[in-house]
């Protein structure tokens, strides 16, 4: 929440592109791995002007690493006592005049209860994410390009139906994000530049209950 404002009144952006569109709700900050992140930008206040009428409340811009001429390789494994684990890595390098990253995680938990109520405090879920980017400096001109998938399938309810498959309440939901970033800088000189952007957004959500 920006301003007291639900989710969906903040833009999301990636990298200054609006990768997760209109969706920024239904996503949330703990799917996003800080590995490949260099900083995190927050507006706070109407910026609909510039970026549209998802960033009502504000807009928060996740810029993400770009590779330099020394090698970085990155690893972090994490498990908790909740039955989670999340494994990720994350490349970069820069060879003269074009430049690579890859980041991918994945990412799961068992269900957990620790009230014993007999439904769950966290879902059974497994998320997958991959995204490749490649970089080109040239004197005057500067371009970007990737992709980005995240999938994930999430479980969550009575405890018996998810464990065992007795009847009970569950709540399923399949998810596939897919998004592409393109951007292209030219100078002409120190006055005069040529900016495009453009990005493709795909999200597909499955939701089962009894």
């Amino acid at each position: 929440r920006i301003q007291e404002l639900e989710g969906r009144y903040t833009q999301i952006l990636r990298d200054g592109f609006p990768l997760y569109s209109g969706l920024s709700e239904g996503l949330s900050l703990v799917q996003i791995a800080p590995l490949d992140l260099r900083q995190v930008e927050i507006i706070k206040g109407s910026s609909s002007t510039l970026y549209g009428g998802g960033a009502i409340a504000g807009l928060v811009n996740l810029v993400s690493k770009t590779p330099t001429d020394k090698r970085e390789l990155s690893f972090i494994a994490n498990a908790t006592s909740a039955g989670g684990l999340d494994l990720s890595t994350f490349y970069g390098q820069r060879f003269k005049n074009i430049g690579l990253t890859v980041f991918s995680s994945r990412n799961s938990n068992k269900a957990y209860d620790p009230s014993d109520i007999g439904f769950t405090a966290i879902p059974k879920f497994t998320r997958y994410t991959i995204t490749p980017r490649l970089f080109f400096f040239g004197d005057k001109t500067y371009v970007n390009a990737g992709v980005s998938y995240i999938t994930e399938d999430r479980l969550g309810g009575n405890i018996d139906f998810i464990k065992h498959s007795t009847p009970g309440y569950f709540e399923k939901n399949n998810t596939n994000r897919f998004t592409t970033q393109f951007g292209l800088t030219h100078r002409f000189n120190d006055n005069i530049s040529l900016n495009i952007k453009n990005s493709y957004n795909h999200f597909a959500r499955l939701t089962t209950i009894p």
